[in-house]
């Protein structure tokens, strides 16, 4: 999309660093949750003045409920992958003018070294793969294989 691969710092950060640091927010929020409570502030008319009220109990189900349901999914299609369900089907991709905006901007495929390849776990044919360290015979460059 940007016309050029990002740099190292950002698919670190992509890839390892913002899934970590969300996971963390979301723990310590329901931990604050959890052990705080919530509430909000509400006008008592007899004293002129606002105070503190907790929720009911099921407005917190009812919360906890709205933040599993958007984000389960996610563990759960990656624990289904591994196990080799398809949720969804691939189907044809669609078209993207990728060799003229090539030609147009210069473009070059990128050759990835050995280090991109073991810390974002990719293949050479593009594929992506456990982080698992792989013994065998290297994979071709992608210049040998056309």
């Amino acid at each position: 999309m940007t016309v050029w691969r990002p740099s190292f710092y950002w698919m670190f950060c992509w890839r390892y660093l913002s899934p970590c640091a969300m996971v963390n927010i979301l723990l310590a929020s329901f931990y604050q949750l959890l052990t705080e409570g919530s509430s909000y502030p509400a006008w008592i008319a007899a004293k002129g003045s606002t105070d503190s009220m907790e929720w009911p109990h099921w407005c917190i189900v009812v919360a906890f409920f709205l933040i599993l349901s958007s984000i389960l999914w996610i563990p759960i299609v990656a624990v289904l992958r591994l196990c080799g369900i398809k949720v969804v089907e691939d189907s044809d991709p669609a078209w993207f003018p990728e060799a003229e905006l090539r030609e147009v901007h210069g473009i070059v495929p990128h050759e990835p070294t050995e280090l991109e390849r073991s810390i974002f776990c990719f293949n050479m044919d593009g594929t992506e793969g456990m982080c698992c360290p792989k013994y065998g015979l290297p994979e071709k460059s992608l210049e040998e294989e056309e």
